[in-house]
């Protein structure tokens, strides 16, 4: 990698940014952010919220630096759209509704009428949505000429969908997408197809985004993002501080029911019902469900990078119960641990993951959980082994010096 490379002026957008954001794309882009402003100068564009689901504006407006990194984070309301806006927002998704039933709404090519009533109803979801960045938006447009490149992090959101589309020739989009039912929306189309370049994460994301969308023409690539083996040697004390104990599989991430959690941890506990020496359930992150789902999990709360690290180290596997994932972060930094994994079989990336490299078990059913939990005590061994691979794996698909070089080659082009 070369040292000696023109210093240029990049904007990475991203929904939500900083160190103590829990996320997958906040994480990646996070990564992807320090180690870019090594060669270039970077400025991250974002909003002022820590939670995605309720896009409070919690942090302070304007610039401000976070490890040497120079962000501008700009106002937004907090989710949801004012009464008359809501109203609207609801009276076309009724209409469409209507328009569907009658046959009227099946075409991929609808009527104008019918397009422009759904770019319009998707365009309110968006801001209903939130974070409603309308000064981002004004940001890019007066300042396009400012920045060499722009970085899009997640497909999904308003500052990605509406910036990207004023700096087209300039982008590069990593969209994380997945199947899932947002993606069907007509307003996505337009900002797949804007990107100058679009970075996937797996094959499954790139083979699945080309099905769902008319990319030719695009140049894309799979680089994914670098994995690093944490250093474990110093303990944080975790494990005394939140009174864990030994053996436990950990979950690791946002806590909530679209993630599988809820079954997850009532399976968990049916287990222990059934196998006294089932290992316990450990989870790490932010809890959204709150009380909503009884179990026998610990929960711990969002951890520093160190406790996280530490508890990763210290438990028999992964559990990832998602049905949607573009990448699963959690999921490789166990494997770099030598940890296996117990995934969701239904999610294509994560099944992937795991046979590939080898490394872990699969689950659909509550039976199928079970079996994976039985196979994990009963057979040490195998699980060692099944760890091993994981490491492997990440360190011959994972390296930081070829994803680095191709952004920076990326860079060069587009500027």
């Amino acid at each position: 990698m070369s040292m000696y490379r023109k210093r240029k002026k990049i904007a990475l957008v991203i929904q939500r940014y900083g160190s103590g954001i829990n996320g997958g794309a906040e994480v990646h882009a996070f990564q992807i952010a320090e180690r870019l402003s090594f060669y270039h100068d970077l400025t991250v564009l974002t909003s002022r919220a820590l939670n995605y689901d309720d896009w409070m504006p919690l942090l302070d407006e304007g610039e401000s630096l976070e490890k040497g990194i120079r962000i501008l984070r700009f106002n937004h309301p907090r989710r949801g759209l004012p009464v008359a806006k809501n109203i609207g927002y609801k009276a076309l998704k009724a209409s469409l509704g209507i328009l569907r039933l009658i046959g009227m709404d099946q075409s991929k090519k609808p009527p104008k009428w019918i397009a422009s009533m759904r770019m319009k109803m998707d365009e309110l979801y968006l801001k209903r949505q939130g974070p409603c960045t309308s000064g981002l938006i004004e940001h890019i447009r007066s300042h396009r000429k400012d920045y060499d490149c722009f970085i899009f992090f997640t497909y999904l959101y308003y500052p990605t969908v509406f910036g990207i589309q004023e700096v087209p020739e300039k982008s590069i989009l990593i969209p994380m997408i997945h199947d899932e039912p947002a993606v069907y929306r007509t307003i996505f189309e337009k900002v797949m197809t804007s990107a100058r370049f679009i970075f996937f994460n797996t094959e499954v994301e790139k083979k699945f985004a080309e099905k769902r969308f008319d990319l030719a023409g695009i140049e894309n690539k799979i680089v994914a993002t670098g994995i690093s083996t944490p250093d474990v040697r110093k303990k944080s004390g975790a494990l005394e501080k939140y009174r864990i104990k030994s053996p436990y599989i950990m979950y690791l991430g946002r806590i909530e029911e679209g993630k599988g959690c809820k079954k997850l941890i009532q399976w968990h506990a049916q287990c222990c019902d059934l196998e006294p020496g089932t290992p316990a359930l450990l989870m790490v992150g932010q809890n959204l469900m709150k009380n909503d789902v009884k179990g026998r999990a610990v929960f711990t709360g969002f951890l520093s990078e160190e406790e996280k690290n530490e508890l990763l180290a210290q438990c028999k596997a992964i559990v990832v119960p998602s049905e949607y994932e573009s990448l699963s972060l959690c999921l490789l930094e166990a494997f770099a641990l030598g940890k296996p994994g117990i995934v969701n079989r239904k999610c294509e990336v994560l099944r992937t993951h795991i046979e590939e490299a080898k490394a872990g078990w699969t689950f659909e059913t509550r039976q199928d959980f079970e079996d994976c939990m039985r196979e994990l005590v009963q057979k040490p061994v195998q699980a060692v082994e099944y760890g091993k691979n994981g490491l492997a794996y990440v360190s011959g698909k994972y390296n930081w010096n070829s994803i680095m070089n191709t952004y920076l080659d990326t860079i060069d082009l587009i500027s």
